[in-house]
């Protein structure tokens, strides 16, 4: 007998004569897509997808979650769905799996946040190496640019960290698009004006930038001559310092700093990020 559902707002109801399935499976998939569409996603059609039963059956059979729910964040990536509504999709299965419940766990959260971010620049799907908009450097070129580096160095021996940092500020996002805009251009000017000696200067999300540097090509007083100037182009905006961060060891580590970055103004969030790298 074909079930007959229909969406009444953001409640998926019955015909009378019809129940619920009773597969464990298939009633957690349906429980999740409602939860999801109550916490704001957009198109109940495109929830589903294989990626989903993969999650719904590791957590049924009592496997690791981490696999199937960074698959399923990079599938939605490649799909087009942000990283907060990925999390929060996530967040709404974690709350009704009867072996999780409760808020979603950092360990998820890390592990599908990087596997969006790792199919956000990943080549094969994404391509550009310039913002259009600012002229910086994407992220895909920067996490190429340092894979690069991490090759030569395993060639040649050495640790990349003792040659290369990343130089990184962040700022409030939270502002009208039009200011916005404004803060990213006048921010990429001043950046391409300070960093002249071929470091690879990215622009992060909407809210960052990372420059890509040689420790001995950025000096104090390089960094402090750019440092005096961010204000003037921040227009009196809330920000982050100019920061030394080490440069990772490997390209998992870099992206789980760059994910730090990503929409989100909250800094112990990413100090969590940063020390969980590390």
């Amino acid at each position: 007998m074909i079930r007959r559902r229909k969406w009444e707002g953001t409640t998926l109801s019955y015909d009378d004569d019809e129940q619920p399935d009773t597969d464990p499976a298939v009633r957690l998939r349906e429980e999740w897509l409602a939860a999801s569409i109550e916490d704001g996603w957009a198109d109940a059609a495109e929830w589903h997808q294989p990626e989903v039963d993969a999650l719904i059956a590791a957590v049924l059979a009592g496997a690791d979650p981490l696999p199937a729910a960074g698959a399923l964040a990079g599938q939605r990536c490649i799909f087009g769905v942000t990283l907060d509504e990925t999390l929060a999709d996530l967040a709404a299965f974690v709350r009704l799996a009867p072996q999780l419940g409760g808020p979603l766990p950092f360990g998820i959260a890390r592990a599908a946040a990087a596997a969006w971010y790792r199919a956000s620049v990943d080549p094969q799907v994404v391509q550009p190496c310039r913002d259009a908009m600012t002229g910086l450097a994407t992220e895909t070129h920067l996490v190429v640019r340092a894979a690069e580096i991490y090759q030569e160095f395993a060639a040649t021996g050495g640790d990349p960290r003792s040659a290369y940092e990343l130089l990184v500020l962040g700022w409030d996002p939270h502002q009208g698009s039009s200011a916005q805009i404004g803060v990213q251009i006048r921010l990429a000017g001043l950046f391409q004006r300070s960093f002249v000696a071929g470091q690879t200067i990215a622009q992060v999300g909407q809210a960052a930038i990372v420059v890509l540097s040689r420790r001995d090509l950025a000096s104090p007083e390089a960094m402090a001559a750019l440092d005096a100037g961010l204000d003037d182009a921040m227009a009196g905006g809330a920000r982050t310092r100019l920061t030394r961060w080490p440069f990772p060891g490997s390209v998992d580590g870099l992206t789980d700093l760059l994910v730090s970055l990503h929409g989100s103004a909250d800094r112990e969030v990413a100090a969590r990020w940063r020390d969980a790298a590390n």
